[in-house]
């Protein structure tokens, strides 16, 4: 098969082009494309969801211990840039 940049301009032309949109997979999952296309209709699995009981307020108690322990010292900071300054 010759290469494209072998071919005379004329018949460059006639080559198919792809029609695909910019930036799609080159390979799409076989088992995805009825899915995709709403042919087939999804069953999801009956499997029981354990949320672990951990402390939810713990990642927000952590914030808020952090701006208890930076505030002073972003305060100590713009009094000291003030005085500086004056």
């Amino acid at each position: 098969m010759p290469l494209i940049t072998e071919l005379k301009p004329e018949s460059a032309a006639t080559l198919v082009t792809d029609r695909r949109r910019p930036g799609r997979l080159a390979k799409v999952n076989t088992d995805l494309l009825p899915i995709l296309r709403g042919e087939e209709a999804v069953e999801l699995p009956d499997v029981p969801v354990d949320f672990p009981e951990d402390d939810q307020l713990s990642a927000a108690r952590g914030m808020m211990f952090g701006v208890v322990i930076s505030a002073p010292f972003w305060i100590g900071l713009a009094f000291l840039g003030r005085w500086l300054l004056s």
